[in-house]
């Protein structure tokens, strides 16, 4: 079942938005705490995951990973919009996909990254403008079918 939600339970119905942030919470506490309590221990892995009630997928990822920055979930959504808009998404696109009701509103909460935006668009758009290679040079005539001047 395609509910066009991101997350749902396996049957497709909404997760509530509180469980979510919590759970993105608490994954972000378990990966701190593997790597604070078990960076330099000697534990096996089978151990690590069984004390930390996690799979061992995840304590390898957390001990070969570095520190994660101090984000909230919905940092992510701001980060997703940024990173669309500075690849050239159109703000309407981003907008409908926030569920903004206005584009001018995305506009000015992404205020910061437009500019770059646009930047990028003006230097696209030059891109294509075609240029004179080399120094100006005299007109030539043609002489004789011959380009050659002799």
């Amino acid at each position: 079942m395609n509910s066009g939600l991101v997350f749902t339970r396996p049957d497709g119905s909404p997760l509530r938005p509180e469980w979510i942030s919590q759970r993105f919470e608490l994954l972000i506490t378990q990966y701190a705490a593997i790597r604070r309590r078990h960076k330099n221990q000697k534990w096996g892995i089978p151990q690590i995951a069984k004390r930390h009630r996690v799979g061992e997928a995840k304590v390898r990822a957390a001990l070969a990973g570095g520190p994660l920055p101090p984000i909230r979930f919905h940092d992510l959504r701001h980060g997703a919009a940024t990173l669309s808009l500075a690849a050239g998404v159109e703000m309407k696109v981003v907008s409908e996909t926030l569920g903004h009701a206005r584009s001018s509103f995305t506009a000015d909460v992404y205020a910061s990254v437009v500019p770059q935006v646009f930047k990028a668009a003006a230097e696209a758009a030059a891109a294509v403008v075609p240029r004179r290679v080399g120094p100006p040079s005299a007109p030539q005539h043609e002489t004789s079918g011959s380009l050659d001047p002799k």
